[in-house]
């Protein structure tokens, strides 16, 4: 399959993190010591509702109007520019960080993560403290939600393939055959995600290099609160189970497939790929396709192409 990025939606419904307010954002203001520039960002971000995924992904043909298996998906950084006055947002898929800066770079801000609902923004966004007296800021952690993986290919994967128990069928003593289908039956993808480490990588490794592959498979796997690489597996399944939707991309393409977990595959599952050696490990991936393709996600004008 060739592709290493694991990017799953969220929805803010789902978190429960209460209404949108001053006290429970991600809160932009003014510097602390204002920069005489103008163009301050000004706003409180954040939602109460709402189906994210991570860049710019839209929908296809008019963003907000077409469903992915029956729910809206929303524009991530248009819908939290829209929050914020004078905010660009950006997001590097090489990386896999985001970039918050005043419009043309011209206005010093800052943000503070205010209540349930900043914290979670913060690490949605990357970042580990309040911010202050900047233009602009990038991710100081990999974002909430992302995984790299350790390589770049999938293994054992059982392509695109209809599920039995969907076709009634009835024979005759004589041999005449009957049956009843259904008009449209599901396509399910299999496969293995291999050789992934227990530990993820180092946050010297994350400074040199952001988009740097693997993640902590456990969360006891995690040596402290401060890793750069901080979003295990486990975290993986216990927040997408069979309910949300997950990406599976690589970075540059302009492609990518929605899926979500089969009912009996949803739980954290992995196996070591050699007996009693406790570094390479495979994570299993029994899914369902519940769309098309993603073209130029990431800006935009990309969008979801319902198929």
């Amino acid at each position: 399959m060739g592709a290493k990025l694991y990017s799953t939606c969220w929805d803010f419904a789902r978190l429960g993190l209460g209404a949108v307010s001053g006290t429970n954002a991600a809160v932009f203001a003014e510097a602390t010591v204002p920069s005489g520039g103008g163009g301050t960002c000004v706003g409180n971000l954040g939602f109460a509702t709402g189906l994210y995924a991570h860049g710019n992904i839209g929908m296809n043909p008019t963003p907000g109007t077409t469903t992915l298996n029956g729910q809206v998906l929303r524009q991530w950084i248009t819908a939290s520019e829209a929050l914020v006055t004078n905010l660009d947002i950006t997001f590097n898929e090489t990386n896999q960080t985001y970039t918050l800066a005043s419009t043309g770079g011209v206005g010093n801000f800052k943000v503070t993560w205010q209540g349930a609902l900043g914290a979670e923004i913060r690490d949605i966004l990357g970042f580990s403290a309040n911010l202050d007296n900047a233009s602009s800021y990038t991710s100081t952690k990999r974002p909430k939600y992302i995984i790299v993986s350790n390589i770049a290919n999938q293994s054992d994967v059982k392509e695109s393939y209809e599920p039995t128990g969907r076709i009634g069928y009835a024979e005759s003593d004589s041999g005449l055959s009957y049956s009843v289908n259904p008009d449209k039956v599901p396509l399910y993808r299999d496969w293995t995600q291999p050789f992934e480490t227990r530990i993820g990588p180092t946050n010297a490794a994350w400074s040199a290099a952001p988009g740097v592959g693997g993640a902590p498979l456990r969360r006891k796997d995690r040596i402290g609160l401060t890793e750069s690489v901080w979003w295990t597996w486990e975290d993986f399944y216990r927040h997408v189970r069979a309910s949300i939707p997950f990406r599976l991309y690589s970075p540059g393409d302009a492609g990518g497939t929605m899926y979500k977990m089969l009912g009996d595959a949803a739980h954290f599952d992995p196996t070591r790929v050699s007996p009693d050696f406790d570094n390479h490990w495979s994570i299993p991936f029994r899914t369902i396709e519940i769309g098309g393709t993603y073209t130029a996600g990431l800006t935009s004008e990309g969008g979801w192409v319902n198929v």
